[in-house]
């Protein structure tokens, strides 16, 4: 079971959330879910896209679009209830100030200020409780249920940008992989080793070299869906840009190496697209 610390960039709301769930009970509604848990809008938006709120919805990508747009509506609704509330408290205590001043002509300047106060007070009351109501309206219709189902892959592609591994199912299922090496094998090689690995491209990146050459910044998830970097240099890149796209499966022949962090990540030297027929290389 992957818990709610495994999604990428939203790790320390998990606790915000556990501990909402254990003081008033599990969550029922995506509605509920943003309602009751002080978390950013975006952070949100990712435990949904991560499969967190499977239970109530058909499609991650638009529940998780509809949830960061009622989060950030509901938190505006919740400004407007405050500022009422304190606009009453200021209207009760403006009365009892009035009240407990006696009524001459030395305090009526006061006492007309007072209930200019008052006015406005209840003037902004007026206009806010308006907004409130509207507000409210407009909240009863951003979350729908009836949606068209998420595509299997688009689900995939959410889990691996957020888990760093897949849930839904496996992408390569149909793929031969047998003899490519796993992300896991890989971290047990030391540098300059030469393998084979396989994997489906979940990002590029192309830029040009200062002498005018393209070259790509790959990520691709292996068949447990763990991810690794690839860097595909120019002349390799020359001869296989077309399978440098998002999607596309491919196997890789190249060396390990290092990143920044030292995580460990392949230098491609040869890169062919991947099928249930496809040779090893």
């Amino acid at each position: 079971i992957v818990g709610l610390k495994a999604v990428k960039g939203a790790k320390q709301a998990a606790e915000l959330i556990t501990k909402e769930r254990k003081l008033n009970g599990e969550f029922k509604s995506l509605e509920d879910f943003a309602e009751r848990v002080k978390i950013k809008s975006n952070e949100l938006e990712k435990y949904v896209f991560a499969g967190a709120c499977d239970s109530f919805t058909n499609n991650r990508k638009i529940a998780g679009e509809q949830i960061r747009d009622y989060k950030d509506i509901y938190n505006d609704l919740l400004d407007l209830r405050s500022t009422v509330d304190e606009k009453n408290s200021l209207v009760e205590q403006l009365r009892t100030q009035i009240e407990s001043t006696e009524l001459n002509d030395e305090n009526a300047k006061e006492i007309k200020k007072i209930q200019n106060s008052v006015k406005s007070a209840e003037k902004t009351i007026k206009e806010k409780s308006d907004k409130i109501n509207e507000t409210e309206k407009i909240l009863s219709t951003i979350i729908t249920t009836n949606n068209i189902p998420l595509e299997n892959s688009q689900k995939l592609a959410y889990e691996a940008e957020l888990l760093g591994m897949w849930i839904s199912g496996n992408p390569l299922a149909d793929y031969n992989t047998d003899g490519f090496k796993t992300v896991t094998d890989l971290e047990e090689l030391s540098i300059g080793k030469s393998v084979k690995f396989a994997g489906i491209v979940s990002s590029s990146k192309v830029i040009q070299t200062k002498s005018g050459q393209k070259m790509a910044f790959l990520k691709a998830n292996d068949r447990d869906g763990r991810i690794i970097d690839l860097i595909v240099f120019p002349m390799t890149y020359d001869s296989c840009k077309n399978l440098c796209e998002k999607g596309t499966a491919i196997q890789v022949a190249g060396k390990t190496d290092s990143n920044d962090d030292e995580s460990v990540q392949l230098i491609a030297e040869d890169i062919r697209r991947l099928s249930p027929k496809t040779k090893t290389l």
